[in-house]
């Protein structure tokens, strides 16, 4: 299935989820102008997703930011350099990054495949080191997280206890994300996970994806050339800096956002735990509160596109939570909290939907 046909799919099942949810719904209402019929089933929607692909749409323009794939040539060789020195160890699939970093065309097929490296980091000094270092070639931030996350973790780990328990650090800088897990021996793995839209991308999206999207999140999809343009993205922080899981949609119309769909889950097994009352010490406070500091300030970021001004936008984004109002206005925008707005799959799980619109 083709990224258009993916973010098309979930845009049309998201409307069928929330018809009659109570929640107003600009995305839905423009995509009225379309004379889309009412989709009930698997059938309803494959056929209008086979209209949709039918109907003649815009070529888009894609370009390749030479900037971000220079930075991914920085840190494939910076890797290699780091292994051969023996501060790490990879697993780095040299193939696809070299055709990553060699190609010059935006469409190239190349970028249909996923860059993942597992690095293994045996003491906490090289784990800090190595971040220091991935300051110094353009990946700057994460370094001082990293540092906050681990005398935190230590202060949640008691004397005797598995460090298993110390929560996972999630850090996106430059739409590529590092996530550390802590072990007794190695000390730590570090996933570098790189999404193709992170590089290329559609003109007439440029300025939002480089300019909003840059750290907290991951651009999975992107939707454009039709009468609505998306760009979906994700930020999946199982056990680490907040126990939700998040994902978002940003739908646009001739280049103006018009609304923004924030999906938050507690999945079953962090709800469980919860229940069990192992969370509270892990998470020290951040259970009512969904984002981290990374993901709040982007999210802001995209609030003052809608017109909101930049410190209620960041209040406003470190403050969402389980105790927040079911809606409100900000600067003429309106913003609304559902919970429970999707399917749940046990009793432990819970979930949430914010739209700004």
């Amino acid at each position: 299935m083709t990224a258009i046909k993916r973010i098309m799919v979930a845009g049309v099942l998201c409307s069928v989820l929330f018809t009659g949810c109570g929640m107003s719904d600009n995305a839905a209402d423009m995509a009225k102008e379309l004379s889309v019929p009412t989709l009930n089933t698997k059938k309803d929607i494959d056929e209008m997703l086979a209209k949709i692909q039918s109907e003649e749409t815009v070529e888009e323009n894609w370009i390749l930011n030479k900037e971000k794939q220079q930075k991914l040539k920085a840190l494939y060789e910076f890797i290699k350099v780091e292994e051969e020195k023996g501060a790490i160890d990879s697993d780095v699939d040299e193939k696809d990054i070299k055709q990553w970093i060699e190609t010059s065309d935006p469409k190239d097929d190349v970028f249909d495949a996923i860059v993942d490296w597992n690095l293994e980091i045996d003491t906490e000094s090289k784990l800090k080191s190595l971040f220091q270092k991935l300051d110094e070639i353009g990946f700057s931030g994460g370094y001082d997280i990293l540092c906050k996350e681990i005398d935190e973790g230590k202060e949640e780990v008691e004397e005797g206890e598995d460090r298993s328990w110390w929560p996972d650090i999630s850090i996106t800088i430059e739409n590529v994300k590092f996530y550390i897990t802590f072990f007794d021996s190695p000390f730590a793995t570090v996933n570098i996970g790189i999404n193709a839209d992170g590089i290329r991308y559609p003109a007439s999206l440029q300025e939002i994806l480089e300019k909003k999207f840059q750290n907290g999140f991951i651009v999975s999809d992107i939707y454009t050339g039709g009468y609505l343009q998306a760009v979906s993205f994700y930020s999946e922080v199982f056990l680490e800096g907040s126990p939700y899981n998040k994902s978002g949609i940003l739908y646009l119309k001739d280049g103006k956002v018009v609304q923004l769909d924030m999906y938050i889950q507690l999945p079953e097994e962090i709800g469980a735990l919860q229940k069990e009352g192992k969370l509270e010490r892990k998470f020290n406070g951040k259970m009512n509160t969904f984002f981290t500091e990374q993901e709040a300030k982007t999210l802001a970021g995209l609030l003052e596109m809608f017109g909101v001004n930049s410190s209620e936008a960041l209040e406003f984004a470190q403050k969402a939570g389980t105790d927040s109002d079911s809606r409100g206005i900000m600067n003429d925008v309106s913003w609304q909290f559902k919970e429970s707005a999707l399917p749940k799959q046990s009793s432990f799980e819970k979930n949430w939907l914010l739209r700004i619109q």
